[in-house]
């Protein structure tokens, strides 16, 4: 069962404990957008994106700093040069 999510709910703010956040299996997310309700949530740990259809991440993903792993399997247009 996939969700396919194109976007992040705001609502998501409201989760001041989440630390870990699975996102995958979304290839039509809009990351850019996702990403600015993600970085209100400093307190994540662990957040995967496996087969988001990424192409690059995200600036706001160095807001989570908290963040001590991220998982990006199956993202084949990712530039990981780039990415790091």
């Amino acid at each position: 069962n996939k969700a396919n999510l194109k976007t992040l709910p705001a609502e998501f703010v409201k989760f001041k404990n989440l630390k870990c956040l699975y996102l995958s299996d979304n290839p039509d997310m809009n990351w850019g957008e996702a990403l600015k309700v993600l970085k209100q949530l400093p307190q994540i740990e662990e957040l995967s994106l496996i087969g988001g259809n990424l192409t690059n991440l995200p600036d706001e993903i160095t807001e989570l700093k908290n963040l001590k792993a991220v998982w990006l399997d199956a993202n084949p247009k990712l530039n990981f040069n780039e990415a790091i």
